[in-house]
């Protein structure tokens, strides 16, 4: 089982390798997931050449055992059968 540290270190490696031109990703957080068991959360701020978000967050999910990073949206189709993972529409918090 990897590390926070680690993990960490392989969002940070994420960002470095995703980085062009055009736009680069800024680690904002990583975390236990609360979504699925065995992952971690990592969070990027999306910005474009001059340093202004155009996007964000942008959330992957790392693999807690091998370090491999999915998109939410591979992990949901993946694990869509599990009986563990709760698949749901409405937003986690409620702000009103």
């Amino acid at each position: 089982m990897l590390t926070v540290e680690e993990i960490t270190n392989i969002a940070h490696n994420c960002a470095n390798r995703n980085k062009n031109q055009y736009y680069s990703l800024q680690l904002l957080f990583v975390k236990k997931s609360q979504f699925l068991d065995g992952y971690y959360d990592a969070s990027f701020k999306v910005l474009n050449e001059l340093g202004h978000e155009i996007e964000g967050p942008l959330m992957v999910a790392i693999n807690e055992q091998n370090g491999d990073i999915s998109s939410m949206e591979e992990l949901i189709m993946q694990h869509s059968g599990d009986s563990k993972v709760k698949i749901s529409n409405k937003p986690i918090k409620n702000y009103r």
